[in-house]
C-alpha cells in the first residue's frame, strides 16, 4: 500500500506542463479482479510541440512489465478517415 502511495504522489507532483511547448501528464489506474490483489496502472506521456509522443505505462500489459509507445501524432482539418479495430 505504501508503494501506491508513493506512486500517487510522485504523478501528483509532475508539472502540467514544463514549458509552452510540452505537454506533459499522468495517470493512475488500478485492475480490480477477484481474489486477485489491487494491481497499480500508472502511466506518464508527453508530447513536444512538433507532436512527437512518447508514453511508458507498467503493469498494463503484463504484470511487472513496463510499455513504451513513441510515435507522432498527426491532425487534419477535416476528419477523412476513420480507423477502428476489429473484435470478434
Amino acid at each position: 500500500m505504501h508503494n501506491h502511495a508513493l506512486i500517487i504522489l510522485l504523478l501528483w507532483l509532475l508539472p502540467g506542463s514544463a514549458s509552452p511547448q510540452l505537454k506533459i501528464g499522468a495517470e493512475y489506474y488500478t485492475y480490480i479482479q477477484q481474489q486477485q490483489p489491487l494491481t497499480p496502472v500508472p502511466l506518464v506521456y508527453f508530447q513536444t510541440n512538433k507532436n512527437w509522443y512518447a508514453e511508458l505505462r507498467y503493469n498494463y500489459e503484463e504484470l511487472q512489465t513496463f510499455s513504451i509507445y513513441l510515435g507522432k501524432n498527426f491532425q487534419a482539418e477535416k476528419t477523412f478517415l476513420t480507423v477502428l479495430p476489429y473484435r470478434r
